[in-house]
């Protein structure tokens, strides 16, 4: 005989497949400590990126000087386990195909001074995607928040951290009505000549005179016009040139 599937027969059936996704999402993306559409090679590596990690150990997400200092202890790097003697940072920018929304994009690489890491290489390459909602992209005059662009490099020489960088950060700009992001600061230095000093016995930090890192507030732009028809650009005081800014649609 056929059996009749009553209204809670189908409500625990329901439930208990929403019970078994959760189950898959939660072993998938919750031991892994990746957020879903980001990568790691090894994918081992991946189990160690951000916090929590595993075993209280992990590096990243975000790379500074003082992460390289050997075993000094920063968020980005609990207790100082990780022997970190090199990161390389690049990111981009783009309008995301997701309505009102940008697409960031972030390949990391990161060195180690051996291989003696839980998933047994010197490196780890990390690759990052976000789509930022209006709400979720940084509207301040800091440069705490984020998108940024370029790319961004620390090794360590010695007891001193060495780093170069070539970035851009982007704020949301509401311009008649509309929706743009806008380069709001930038860090320029130590591709062609000396390098930014971070001294880890000291801590102290030293900027030769190539490096262009202003107070990183609007005034290192000028004011967004329309030096193209239905495109809004700032001009970039030290580097002299034009910076289009994204509409976000």
């Amino acid at each position: 005989m056929r059996k009749i599937y009553t209204y809670p027969d189908i409500l625990f059936a329901a439930l208990l497949s929403a019970v078994i996704l959760a189950i898959v999402f939660w072993h998938t993306y919750a031991r892994a400590r990746l957020n879903p559409g980001e990568t790691a090679e090894p994918r081992a590596a991946g189990a160690y990126y951000r916090t929590p990690g595993r075993n209280g150990q992990w590096f990243g997400p975000e790379v500074n000087s003082l992460t390289l200092c050997s075993g000094a202890h920063t968020p980005y790097n609990n207790r100082g386990f990780f022997d970190i003697t090199e990161t390389i940072e690049r990111a981009e920018v783009s309008p995301s195909r997701i309505p009102r929304a940008l697409h960031w994009y972030r390949a990391q690489k990161w060195y180690f001074a051996t291989d003696r890491t839980p998933w047994g290489t010197n490196y780890a390459y990390i690759t990052l995607r976000d789509d930022l909602g209006w709400s979720e992209i940084n509207a301040g005059s800091g440069t705490t928040g984020f998108p940024w662009s370029g790319a961004e490099r620390h090794w360590r020489d010695g007891r001193i951290i060495r780093a170069q960088a070539s970035v851009t950060g982007w704020r949301r700009y509401l311009y008649r009505q509309e929706r743009w992001i806008c380069p709001m600061y930038y860090k320029v230095g130590g591709w062609e000549d000396e390098s930014i000093e971070v001294h880890c016995s000291t801590l102290k930090q030293w900027f030769p005179p190539d490096w262009d890192v202003l107070k990183q507030k609007n005034g290192d732009f000028g004011q967004p016009m329309e030096r193209k028809p239905g495109v809004l650009s700032r001009w970039g005081k030290k580097t002299k040139r034009w910076y289009d800014c994204i509409k976000i649609e």
